[in-house]
């Protein structure tokens, strides 16, 4: 089983050190997007404009290079160490 304070004190550990600012915002945005409601994640229905408001900042993103492929991402996974 896992302890959650452990867990929580190795992750801040971890985001302190973090000087990738690319990566910093992601985790961020990834953070801000899930809800946790209980055992699940808040899956609720987004407006249209929201959704067209994502697009629109995705694609900015894309255009600043703020992006990694899928490839490069397995390959950078496979740097990180192990616990």
């Amino acid at each position: 089983m896992i302890d959650i304070k452990t867990e929580k004190l190795w992750l801040i550990e971890h985001v302190l050190k973090m000087q990738d600012e690319v990566l910093l915002h992601r985790l961020k945005t990834l953070i801000e997007n899930l809800s946790i409601k209980g055992e699940g994640y808040n899956l609720e229905p987004m407006s249209l404009e929201t959704f067209y408001a994502r697009i629109e900042e995705s694609e900015k993103a894309m255009n600043r290079g703020e992006i990694i492929t899928q490839d490069d991402l397995k390959e950078e996974v496979k740097t990180w160490k192990k616990r």
